[in-house]
């Protein structure tokens, strides 16, 4: 292991040898940030290297009291606090979302009790593993690390209710602390939605029966669009399109209401498209004939990167898709709406 005087590395940003990774935030049409580990000193690049063996060691999934053992000579005298500088470097390359992905969340407790920061990263696996196993364990752990059951894990991933929909057992374990089933995220996605595509009918119902919102001027208007994402031939969303209509979703809302935002850019794949649009990209006929009987409107017209970004009706979509053997369906119900 890297061995340095902990009294010689400087602890505050400030110090002019304060060497650790660095942040650029650019602006080009959206905000663009880049990390830099160049050193401009002997501590960073000790403190460097160290970081690159803290990660090696993580990854080996040590007991926990090795990992104390490596951690105890960067520990700032009378605390239980890694050096803020030593810190920077291990957080860096040796985040706690290592010992996560591996399932150690003994190790991850560890750390975060020795100034690791608790992030989305460690979330995000906590909740893979509560699927994997079953068990809400690793989710109990989040929360009571102060995660908000009701945050957004990431700017286009929606709550921890919406990542565990297709778990009844989990949902309810989600709700009975108190998550909201009208969670979104920054991009405009929301818990609804996902249950649209990936939940049971029975996990659906409970979930508008607590509050869930898929009106037409909801967040979650598109959640039909959403059911026709996710069925196929093992995966049979019509009975969840017929229950979703049937207490009030709009056959013809869009997939995705977004706003434009400085930090990242639109999800140019979901923009203007309905449900009926969706079955055409798969190229499903039944479910078309199915949409346009339930009321589909076939003169409604997409935009977004499946188009290249151009305006298409039905029917250039469907061409534009190769699916030349929909393309008389759409334009025969096409003409019999305009006409």
């Amino acid at each position: 292991m890297t061995l340095i005087d902990l009294s010689t590395i400087p602890s505050s940003a400030s110090s002019p040898d304060w060497d650790v990774p660095k942040v650029t935030v650019g602006r080009g049409k959206h905000l663009v940030t880049r990390t830099s580990t160049s050193t401009t000193t002997v501590i960073g690049r000790a403190l460097k290297e160290l970081g690159l063996e803290f990660k090696t060691f993580l990854a080996s999934s040590p007991s926990l009291q090795e990992l104390h053992k490596f951690i105890r000579p960067w520990i700032l005298p009378g605390s239980n606090q890694v050096q803020p500088m030593v810190l920077e470097w291990m957080s860096y390359f040796g985040s706690p979302v290592i010992a996560a992905k591996l399932e150690r969340f003994d190790l991850v407790a560890a750390l975060l009790d020795c100034g690791f920061q608790f992030g989305p990263g460690i979330v995000t696996h906590a909740v893979e593993i509560a699927v994997k196993t079953n068990s809400p364990a690793t989710l109990e752990f989040v929360l009571d690390r102060g995660w908000d059951i009701n945050q957004s894990i990431r700017f286009d991933s929606v709550p921890i209710l919406g990542q565990v929909v297709d778990n009844r057992a989990l949902v309810e374990w989600c709700l009975s602390r108190g998550a909201d089933p009208n969670g979104t995220c920054a991009r405009g996605y929301t818990i609804m939605q996902r249950a649209a595509s990936k939940a049971t009918l029975a996990t659906v119902k409970r979930l508008i029966a607590v509050g869930g919102d898929i009106s037409p001027t909801s967040q979650s208007a598109g959640v039909v669009a959403h059911a026709v994402e996710g069925h196929s031939e093992d995966k049979n969303r019509i009975p969840i399109i017929e229950y979703l209509l049937s207490v009030g979703a709009d056959i013809n809302a869009v997939y995705l209401i977004q706003e434009k935002h400085d930090q990242f850019c639109l999800d140019y794949l979901a923009m203007d498209k309905t449900a009926l649009h969706v079955a055409i990209h798969r190229g499903d006929r039944t479910l078309i004939e199915y949409l346009l009987v339930r009321g589909a409107d076939a003169t409604a017209k997409t935009r977004n990167r499946f188009t290249n970004m151009r305006w298409m009706d039905v029917v250039e979509f469907a061409e534009h898709r190769e699916h030349t053997d929909l393309v008389g369906l759409l334009r025969e119900v096409k003409e019999s709406v305009e006409t």
